[in-house]
């Protein structure tokens, strides 16, 4: 009797972590497929596909992998309806139930470095600086002291979300020139494990590094950058980083200069979101803005900028609107080029 009440328990266990875990990949796969909700109908529709699906209140019983799938479930779905301040605390639980866990670290140490990349990526997106570089310390600081421990897969793991953070924490916080300083050190770690990469993965760290010399004044490595993630198949994954790669293409050519590029630039951008049914209000007024930038004198550029700008600004505020300028921070590229002398 004992045992067969202990394998009923076992087998209940097991049960709640597949059921918890399917519904985290379905969440996520939500994210691969479509990206943040756009529309209301898309909102509407992953609401209604989580009560449909719904995984209960968590239970006391719960073990910590029980409670990590079921934050992590939660996680994505605030991603993807962009509320980052759900999303964070959802993320800041799942990393406290192993920080409380007597087998701390050692246990599951994979899921604990994805809580910690979740928790920073919200922290970014919300803009809390001193949260980001209090997390950002933690997560080096385990890499640091258990890295002799890790196997090739956590090594990996642990490369991609402590790497994406240091770039993303310079970006964070507009210091570029500094962040010219940790590019070597990824591109180098990129080489070592790239058989080991997917291309989404390596193109994300490309397009921060992009980013970064782009703000930094250094365009000519900035379109070097982003041609390699143009450039790239991306099968069946979602393509807005090209999208967006493409728009920062253009903003690279133009600090560089190359305006007799824009004609065919401009087109190119057309025909991709086109293609791939892609086009929110940020990117239209950004292609309207470099087909008139080309065309007028260089001294009423800056009339022009500031009056994008403002609409720029405006356009932020929509609601279905905000995903854009996470991906592509214009605002500041255009704030850069009004300040240049």
């Amino acid at each position: 009797d004992d045992i067969t009440k202990e394998t009923n328990k076992r087998l209940a266990k097991v049960t709640n972590i597949a059921k918890l875990s399917n519904l985290v990949m379905l969440m996520h796969g939500w994210y691969i497929k479509n990206g943040h909700v756009k529309t209301d109908r898309e909102a509407a529709l992953i609401k209604s596909y989580l009560k449909d699906h719904d995984p209960g209140p968590i239970s006391k019983d719960f073990g910590l992998t029980e409670k990590a799938y079921y934050y992590q479930i939660f996680v994505w779905y605030n991603y993807n309806l962009l509320d980052f301040e759900e999303c964070y605390s959802f993320a800041k639980k799942w990393v406290d139930i192993f920080k409380d866990s007597k087998k701390f670290p050692s246990r599951d140490v994979n899921l604990l470095f994805r809580g910690y990349h979740y928790l920073l990526t919200a922290a970014f997106n919300l803009n809390k600086i001193k949260a980001y570089e209090l997390h950002l310390a933690e997560i080096e600081k385990l890499r640091k002291e258990e890295y002799s421990h890790f196997n090739k897969n956590t090594q990996i793991i642990s490369f991609l979300y402590v790497h994406n953070g240091r770039l993303n924490k310079y970006i964070l916080k507009k210091d570029f020139e500094g962040g010219l300083a940790v590019i070597p050190k990824t591109l180098r770690r990129i080489s070592r494990y790239r058989a080991n990469l997917d291309n989404h993965r390596i193109l994300v760290l490309y397009y921060k590094i992009a980013w970064i010399y782009l703000m930094a004044n250094q365009a000519d490595q900035a379109i070097k950058y982003l041609h390699r993630i143009i450039n790239t198949k991306m099968e069946n994954l979602r393509q807005d980083i090209q999208g967006y790669s493409r728009l920062a293409f253009l903003m690279a050519h133009y600090d560089a200069k190359n305006f007799e590029l824009f004609d065919y630039l401009i087109r190119d951008v057309m025909s991709f979101l086109k293609t791939v049914e892609e086009e929110s209000e940020m990117q239209r007024l950004t292609l309207t803005f470099f087909r008139k930038v080309n065309n007028i004198p260089i001294a009423e550029r800056k009339d022009l900028m500031r009056k994008f700008l403002v609409n720029l600004k405006m356009t932020k505020k929509k609601k279905h609107e905000v995903r854009g300028f996470l991906y592509l921070d214009i605002i500041s590229w255009l704030e850069k080029n009004l300040n240049n002398p």
